[in-house]
């Protein structure tokens, strides 16, 4: 007769989403029993290494302007079009004959409608 240590397998295997709960228990509660040394040993080797953190930083900085987008015109920043507003509609009015007879009769509607309310 073998005596089975108990695991939380034991009854079958978990969920990823019940493995990745189990990891980050351990290691949280790993973390916060070594807490002091951990920090220690990190600030000690940013004293050792202070060109692979600026090396690191820089890297982090390159990739976080890789990933904004900006626009293709005027390189405002753009979160998912190819254009900002301004150069989008510049780039419509001049491209599409169509958008820019609506956008002049619009145009020619609102100033009209102004006038006749300041003058009248």
């Amino acid at each position: 007769m073998s005596l089975r240590r108990y695991r939380r397998t034991a009854d079958g295997p978990l969920c990823a989403d019940c493995k990745r709960t189990v990891k980050a228990a351990y290691f949280r509660s790993y973390y916060l029993a070594r807490k002091a040394v951990i920090l220690q040993k990190n600030r000690q080797w940013a004293k050792d290494n202070p060109g692979r953190i600026a090396e690191r930083r820089s890297v982090q900085r390159e990739a976080k302007r890789a990933l904004s987008r900006t626009c293709l015109d005027c390189e405002a920043v753009v979160v998912r079009a190819l254009r900002c507003r301004r150069c989008r509609q510049r780039f419509r009015y001049a491209s599409d004959p169509r958008y820019r007879t609506a956008r002049l009769a619009a145009s020619d509607r609102w100033l009209t409608k102004r006038r006749t309310t300041v003058t009248g």
